[in-house]
Parts: C-alpha cells; sequence; structure tokens
C-alpha cells in the first residue's frame, strides 16, 4: 500500500466553524525521492565494473547518480472537507520529501 499524505484544512479566522471557508491548496506538490531507483551511485559504480580509480568521466557519472530526482505530485481537495491529499508510492526502506508551494503571505491551509 502506499504511504499518504492528508492534512485537514484549517477555517479562516472570518468563520472559525465553517469547513468550507478554507484557504485554496495548490494543484501539485515537489516531490524528491530517495530509494534505490535514484540517488544510487554504488549501482552505478558496479556498472562501471567497480573500479578502484575513477576516471573524469566515471566521478560524473557517479555524481549524477547521486542527484535527488524531483517531480510534481497532483494534490487532490475533497470539495466536502477541504481536506487535500496526495499519493507517493515508494519502494520498501524509500524516503519522500514533498514540498507544497504556497503563494507569498498565505498561511498555511494545515
Amino acid at each position: 500500500r502506499s504511504p499518504s499524505v492528508v492534512a485537514g484544512a484549517v477555517p479562516t479566522s472570518e468563520a472559525p466553524h465553517d469547513p468550507r471557508l478554507v484557504r485554496r491548496w495548490p494543484s501539485s506538490a515537489l516531490l524528491r525521492r530517495i530509494d534505490d531507483a535514484s540517488t544510487a551511485p554504488r549501482s552505478a559504480w558496479e556498472r562501471q565494473g567497480a573500479p578502484d580509480y575513477l576516471m573524469p568521466d566515471q566521478i560524473a557519472q557517479l555524481h549524477a547518480a547521486s542527484e535527488m530526482p524531483t517531480s510534481s505530485v497532483e494534490i487532490f481537495v475533497d470539495a466536502g472537507s477541504g481536506d487535500a491529499v496526495l499519493t507517493v508510492e515508494l519502494p520498501p526502506y524509500g524516503v519522500a520529501h514533498v514540498s507544497i508551494p504556497l503563494p507569498a503571505g498565505e498561511a498555511t491551509p494545515f
């Protein structure tokens, strides 16, 4: 099963108990992952033959293999509750960093 992040919406100050009056969620978030398929310089080094001494192009390949890729993940907002839901699929022992961009001056919606 994929881990999910669910954040409840916070009512605005105009109507503190009305869950329909919530701040707007962005439509997507920025996702960075660390797992065996990304940020994997060891497997790249092994594909190079596990050399004791590296050539400059091999070092560049290992640096590229260690980069943390970024992608976008869609945020779905439940119209009734105002809850924002995003789903991130991770392999075992994978780690994800999710950044939710908010417009300048906007308070955190959760």
